[in-house]
């Protein structure tokens, strides 16, 4: 079954729901929130990118990351998020 275009899936929605406390936050915190519902990473990431994509989610990379560790790429909600309730039910 295809998703309709720009229709969030339940993993989507539970991602925005998890989010919805935190002021900012990268990858890995989310899935740690979300457990299980994680099966691989990949999946997350793609989820957080088709997010942003729909205007859910704003990204930044990490200011001054430590030497010899990858960058951290952080996420926010944006107001789309707030007013949008289908998204976060």
């Amino acid at each position: 079954m295809r998703r309709k275009t720009g229709e969030l899936v339940l993993f989507e929605k539970r991602i925005l729901k998890v989010a919805k406390g935190l002021h900012e936050f990268y990858g890995y915190q989310i899935a740690e929130k979300l457990g299980h519902e994680v099966e691989k990473r990949g999946t997350l990431y793609r989820a957080l990118n088709r997010l942003e994509k729909f205007g859910y989610l704003k990204s930044r990379w990490e200011d001054n990351p430590i030497k010899n560790v990858p960058r951290r790429k952080y996420y926010r909600l944006t107001d789309k998020s707030d007013t949008d309730g289908t998204a976060i039910r």
